[in-house]
């Protein structure tokens, strides 16, 4: 279940990631709180959804380039 909710958390936030992004529209699109999408994050990636939503936000910008 962890993998299929970070997928869609994922998938959210690359559709949205030029876009203030808060943990409660995260976790809305996956049905989830906000501690239990974290920690689900966490689990499954080693990483907050905030570090990953910077990361690839940071990648779409090198591109730019």
């Amino acid at each position: 279940m962890d993998e299929i909710r970070t997928k869609e958390a994922i998938r959210y936030m690359e559709e949205h990631y030029a876009e203030p992004i808060t943990l409660e529209d995260i976790a809305a699109s996956i049905h989830v709180s906000k501690s239990e999408c974290c920690r689900c994050i966490r689990r499954c990636m080693k990483m907050t959804p905030f570090e990953y939503l910077m990361r690839y936000r940071i990648l779409r910008a090198a591109e730019r380039i």
